[in-house]
C-alpha cells in the first residue's frame, strides 16, 4: 500500500505539486498494485491540470495497465494529442502484459520509430503465450539487440521447455551480439543445464560469474546451486550455498532436495534443523526433500515423525506429493498393508502416482493379491498405463495363468496402450545429444551399439542377471534383455563411454514419460440444461466418460442417446454438500458446474389462490440464491471431501457489474429482478476462489443456442459488460479447460463476434493472468 502521506498531495501548506512528483508517485501505485491510491492520484491530476503532461500521461497509461484496465489504458492512449516513443512502447508492452499479442503486434506494425523495448516486449508477449516461432521470427529480424532482447528470447525457449534451444541461443549470442550476459541470462541458462544435465556449460557459468566479480544476488545464487545439485555435484552446490549472503525459504530446500537426491539423508537433515535454528519456516517443498531422504536411506518411523509434523507442528497442508513420498516410503520397506490403509485414508483422492509407489512394493515383495488390486485402481485413473498390464501379464504368466496373461496383452493391444520411448541427455564438450529408447540415428549409432554389446558381454561374465519382469513375457528371454540394452539411458551412457577418456565421470539425465490414453470421468452439475446438456456431449465426443448429476433420471435418460461412457446420479446442488459427495464418488476427477437458477425451479404445478407475482417472489427469493449460491458452494464442498481438485464453474458477465459501474445497465437490473442472480453468482465465485480448490470461472455473455457465429473472444474479470455467445462456444471452453494448465486459477469472461481472429482455447487462456 501506498503510505498515506504520498497521495496527499494537495495540502494548503503544501507546494503544488509537478509532473515529476505526479510521475514518482503514478509508478509507485503501478508497481504495488494500489488501484484504489492510483484512481484517487489520476483524480488529484485531472483536477490540477497535468493530465495531458506526456510524461504523467505515459505513467498513467502503464499504471492501468498493469492494474489489469487494459482498455481505459488503450483510450488514454488515444486521447493523447502529443505521443513519444515510450508512448508507444507503453502501448505495446501494455497490451502484451494483458495476453492481447495480436493487438500488440498491429501497434508494433505500424510503428515508425521501434526501440528495442518495442521488440523486446513483443518477444516476450509471444513466448508468455507459447508462441515461440513467431517470439524467434521477430527476434531474428532485428538489426541490432542488446542483452534485453537475447534475454527475453532465451526465457522464453527456458520457460517452454525448449531448454537446447536456449543453451544454443546462449552460445549464439556468446559469439555475435558484442554484449555481456548479466545475472538474467545466467539464470535462464542455469535452468536449462539443470533440466539437461548440461554440466560443464553450468560450470564454465560458474566460473565467468567468479572471475567477473558479478553478484551472486539471491536469484543467481539459487539457480547456480539448484543446477549443481541436481547434476549430482554437491560440493559445489554447497560451496555456492555458503557464499550467498542471502538465502530463503527456496535456498534451503534446494540444497536438502539435492542431498536427499543422492542418498545423503543425514546431512540433508542437518541442513533442515539449520534452516529451522535461522528462523526460516520450512515450505511444502523443504518437507518433500526431507521425506525424500527418508525414503533414500530408508528410514521408516522418521519419516512418518516428519510427515506427522507438517500439519501439526508447522500448519502446512500436507499434499498429494507428501502422502506419494510416505507410501513409497512404506512400500519399499514391505510395509504394504500400511501403505494401503495410509491411500485409503487420504483426505484428497490419490493420483496413479501414489497407487504406482505402492505397485512397486507388490512388485519387490511379490503380493499379488494386493498389486491385483491396485491395479484396478490404477487403471480406473488411467486405463492406458502400461506398466499395469505388463505386471498383471507377468504375474498371470508366473503362476500359469496363461489366459490371464493373454487376455492382458489382448487388453493392451485392444486399448492401443503402449510406452511412449523415454528420452534420455548426455553432454560431451558443451553439447547436448539426445537419445530414445532403440534409436538408431545418431552419427555413431554402430560403435554405441557395439559399445552396449561389449558392456552385456562383460557383466553376464561378472555374474549380472538382467530384471526381465517389466517386460512382458510374450516374448522370450534374449528379446526381453535385447529390450533393456536399448533403452535411452543405456545408449547415452555407451556414447559418454566411447566418446570421453578413461576415468571421466559420466553424468546423464533421464526422463521416461508415458503417454497415456486416460478416460478421465467428469462429474456435471446441472447436465439436463440448455447448457449442461452440451457440456455432456462435448466430454463424450472427446473421448471422456461422464457422470451426469441429475435431478430426475427419467428424464434426463430421455434427453441423451444410449453412451456406455454415460452414466446418471441422482444429485440436486441444493440438498447439501454430503449427498453431492455421494453422487460425485472417488471415481470423479473434476466437477463441472453448468447450473442456473429458472425461475419455476422448484415450483409446485397447484398455484390455485396465489398471485402469480407473489409465487414470481417467492420463488425467485428462495431458489435464486439457493442455485446460484449455496449450490455451488455445496458442490465446492463436496468436491473437498472426495478429493475432487478441479472445478469449472459456468458464471456470467456482469456478476461483478457494481464494482465495474455498471448498475444501471439493463442487462444488470434485469438479471439481478428474480432472486439477485448475479450477486449469488459473484458470492459463490468469491467461496471457490477461497476454497484452495483449482477453479477455472467461465462468464460468457448473453446464452443462444444458435450455433456459433463468431470466434470467441476472452477477456479477463470484469472487463466484458455486453455481447453474446452461443452455448456450444461456452461447452467447448468448459470442456478444453480441463486439460489445459493455462486454464488454473483463472476468472474469464467470453463472447463471441463475427470480426475476432480465430484463435484456440490454450492461447485464449493463455493471454490471461493467473490469480
Amino acid at each position: 500500500m501506498v503510505k498515506e502521506e504520498e497521495i496527499k498531495l494537495t495540502t494548503p501548506t503544501a507546494p503544488t505539486p509537478d509532473e515529476y512528483t505526479f510521475t514518482s508517485v503514478i509508478k509507485a501505485c503501478a508497481g504495488n498494485g494500489c488501484v484504489l491510491d492510483g484512481f484517487k492520484v489520476h483524480g488529484v491530476v485531472a483536477k490540477l491540470g497535468h493530465e495531458e503532461n506526456l510524461f504523467v500521461k505515459n505513467s498513467l497509461i502503464d499504471m492501468y495497465f498493469k492494474f489489469g484496465f487494459k482498455n481505459v489504458g488503450e483510450k488514454l492512449f488515444d486521447e493523447m494529442s502529443v505521443r513519444d516513443v515510450v508512448s508507444w512502447n507503453t502501448l505495446v508492452s501494455g497490451f502484451c502484459l494483458s495476453g492481447d499479442v495480436e493487438k500488440a503486434r498491429c501497434v508494433f506494425d505500424h510503428m515508425v520509430e521501434k526501440s528495442l523495448v518495442t521488440w523486446s516486449a513483443m518477444i516476450t508477449g509471444y513466448t508468455r503465450k507459447g508462441e515461440v516461432s513467431a517470439a524467434r521470427e521477430l527476434f531474428d529480424r532485428m538489426s541490432e539487440r542488446n542483452v534485453v532482447c537475447w534475454n527475453a528470447m532465451i526465457a522464453g525457449y527456458a520457460q517452454n521447455e525448449k531448454y537446447s534451444d536456449a543453451i544454443d541461443l546462449f552460445r549464439q549470442m556468446l559469439r555475435v551480439s558484442g554484449c555481456g550476459p548479466n545475472d538474467v541470462t545466467f539464470v535462464n541458462v542455469l535452468s536449462a543445464c539443470a533440466h539437461l544435465g548440461a554440466l560443464d556449460l553450468g560450470k564454465w557459468i560458474d566460473r565467468y560469474i567468479r572471475r567477473s566479480g558479478m553478484e551472486l544476488n539471491l536469484f543467481l545464487g539459487n539457480a547456480l546451486a539448484d543446477m549443481f545439485a541436481k547434476c549430482g555435484c554437491l560440493k559445489d552446490a554447497r560451496r555456492v550455498f555458503n557464499e550467498m549472503h542471502d538465502r530463503d525459504v527456496i535456498t534451503w530446500s534446494i540444497l536438502i532436495s539435492g542431498l536427499a537426491m543422492h542418498g545423503h539423508a543425514g546431512e540433508a537433515f542437518g541442513y533442515f534443523y539449520e534452516m529451522l535454528k535461522c528462523g526460516i519456516k520450512p515450505n511444502d517443498i523443504t518437507f518433500m526433500g526431507v521425506l525424500s531422504a527418508c525414503t533414500h536411506a530408508g528410514l521408516v518411523d522418521e519419516g512418518l515423525k516428519y510427515f506427522n509434523q507438517i500439519d501439526k507442528v508447522y500448519g502446512i497442508s500436507s499434499t498429494v506429493e507428501h502422502y506419494g513420498c510416505v507410501v513409497d516410503l512404506l512400500s519399499r520397506a514391505g510395509r504394504l498393508k500400511e501403505a494401503e490403509d495410509l491411500i485409503n485414508s487420504m483426505p484428497m483422492k490419490p493420483n496413479v502416482i501414489v497407487w504406482g509407489a505402492l505397485l512397486g512394493g507388490c512388485r519387490t515383495y511379490k503380493d499379488i493379491e494386493r498389486g491385483e488390486r491396485v491395479v484396478q485402481h490404477i487403471l480406473e485413473l488411467d486405463s492406458g498405463h502400461s506398466g499395469s498390464y505388463v505386471y498383471l501379464s507377468n504375474v498371470y504368466a508366473s503362476m500359469g495363468r496363461l489366459e490371464d496373461a493373454a487376455s492382458c496383452r489382448l487388453k493392451m493391444r485392444k486399448n492401443g496402450v503402449m510406452k511412449t520411448p523415454g528420452g534420455s541427455w548426455i553432454e560431451i564438450g558443451h553439447i547436448v545429444h539426445e537419445f530414445f529408447m532403440g534409436d538408431r540415428s545418431h552419427p555413431q549409432t554402430d560403435k554405441i551399439y557395439s559399445m552396449i554389446s561389449e558392456l552385456g558381454s562383460r557383466m553376464k561374465l561378472a555374474g549380472y542377471k538382467p530384471n526381465t519382469d517389466l517386460v512382458v513375457h510374450s516374448v522370450d528371454e534374449e528379446e526381453k534383455e535385447d529390450v533393456l540394452f536399448t533403452h535411452s539411458e543405456k545408449l547415452a551412457i555407451a556414447f559418454g563411454l566411447i566418446s570421453t577418456r578413461e576415468g571421466t565421470t559420466i553424468r546423464m539425465e533421464a526422463s521416461e514419460e508415458v503417454k497415456s490414453n486416460t478416460k478421465k470421468k467428469i462429474f456435471v452439475a446441472g447436465a439436463t440444461g440448455a447448457t449442461g446438456k452440451r457440456v455432456v456431449e462435448q466430454l463424450l465426443a472427446k473421448g471422456f466418460a461422464v457422470k451426469a448429476g441429475v435431478r430426475d433420471i427419467g428424464k434426463a435418460k430421455n434427453t441423451f442417446s444410449d453412451n456406455p461412457s454415460l452414466q446418471f446420479v441422482k444429485a440436486d446442488v441444493t440438498e447439501g454438500s454430503t449427498k453431492l459427495a455421494e453422487a460425485i464418488g472417488n471415481d470423479s476427477e473434476a466437477v463441472i458446474c453448468a447450473t442456473g437458477f429458472r425461475l419455476f425451479y422448484g415450483l409446485n404445478t397447484t398455484m390455485e389462490g396465489v398471485k402469480f407475482n407473489q409465487i414470481v417472489v417467492a420463488v425467485a427469493a428462495r431458489f435464486g440464491w439457493i442455485v446460484d449460491n449455496l449450490g455451488t458452494v455445496n458442490l465446492v464442498d463436496a468436491c473437498q471431501k472426495t478429493g475432487v481438485n478441479k472445478f469449472i464453474l459456468v458464471s456470467s458477465i456482469l456478476v461483478n457489474g457494481a464494482a465495474m459501474g455498471q448498475l444501471l445497465n439493463p442487462a444488470y437490473i434485469f438479471l439481478n429482478v428474480f432472486g439477485l442472480t448475479l450477486i449469488a453468482k459473484l458470492q459463490a465465485e468469491k467461496y471457490i476462489r477461497k476454497s484452495g480448490i483449482n477453479y477455472t470461472i467461465i462468464r460468457p455473455g448473453g446464452l443462444k443456442n444458435d450455433p456459433p457465429s463468431g470466434n470467441i473472444i476472452m477477456e479477463p474479470e470484469d472487463t466484458l459488460s455486453g455481447g453474446a455467445i452461443s452455448r456450444d462456444q461456452v461447452a467447448e471452453v468448459a470442456v478444453e479447460a480441463l486439460d489445459l494448465t493455462e486454464s488454473s486459477y483463472k476468472v474469464v469472461e467470453i463472447v463471441a463476434r463475427a470480426e475476432a481472429t480465430k484463435r484456440s482455447i490454450k492461447d485464449l487462456f493463455g493471454s490471461i493472468k493467473q490469480h
